[in-house]
């Protein structure tokens, strides 16, 4: 849902080295991890990253809004509803000696997203910087080295709820439920003043009998505006 945080974790049972480098909707979380044959099978959690006086965290990040900047007619549910989390796996090759850690701050705006000029529709990344860190302190020294081979990739698929149903992940949700999800604002803002119209109804038996009366509340709702009328 909007406003669940949360983190990359990853293991590797890779036998050899390799640097993994991560993508959100596009936009480059801007580091890359290595993974060793001595860390196998270990989880590595990661997040938004940030390293200042020889302290590395990791901020989670957060499920903004599904949001979408359509251009004239060519937007999808793909396009408008779910977001792509892409982790691509190099080889990691040696280049001799160390170097020390510069210090590196978040840089990550979320839905920045914005129409261009010429009219065509463009992604915006639907995560935002969340709440939850971890810290992690060391020496700032890491080994000179470059990428290799792409040896793959993984990409994952995420979207809130709404985004699920409008996929056909999930099923439909009936009609009250499914406006109060997608415009929670028309349901919880509004206070109807309205007095019902009460009708008689009677249950017949199939001779005419007469088995039960009682009368039956009707709202007329035919003088509400609409939303989009305001």
């Amino acid at each position: 849902e909007p406003g669940v945080e949360y983190f990359l974790k990853l293991k590797s049972y890779y036998k050899k080295l390799i640097i993994t480098t991560f993508e959100v909707d596009g936009k480059d979380l801007g580091y890359r991890n290595s993974f060793s044959p001595g860390n196998l099978g270990k989880d590595k959690i990661k997040g938004l990253w940030k390293y200042e006086n020889n302290t590395s965290s990791h901020t989670a990040l957060k499920v903004d809004k599904m949001v979408f900047v359509p251009n004239n007619t060519s937007s999808t549910v793909k396009d408008t509803k779910v977001g792509e989390i892409n982790v691509y796996i190099y080889e990691k090759i040696l280049m001799g000696g160390y170097y020390y850690l510069n210090d590196h701050s978040i840089n990550w705006e979320g839905q920045s997203g914005v129409q261009n000029g010429d009219g065509i529709g463009k992604k915006m990344v639907k995560s935002s910087v969340g709440n939850a860190s971890f810290f992690k302190s060391g020496n700032g020294r890491s080994s000179n080295c470059r990428k290799g081979q792409l040896l793959g990739t993984i990409k994952l698929k995420y979207c809130s709820t709404v985004g699920l149903i409008a996929a056909g992940v999930l099923p439909k949700a009936p009609q009250w439920e499914w406006i109060k999800m997608i415009k929670p604002s028309v349901i919880n803002d509004k206070k109807l003043d309205l007095k019902p119209i009460l009708i008689d109804h009677s249950l017949r038996s199939p001779d005419g009998e007469v088995i039960e009366e009682k009368k039956i509340e009707m709202f007329d709702l035919t003088s509400m505006l609409d939303d989009d009328d305001e």
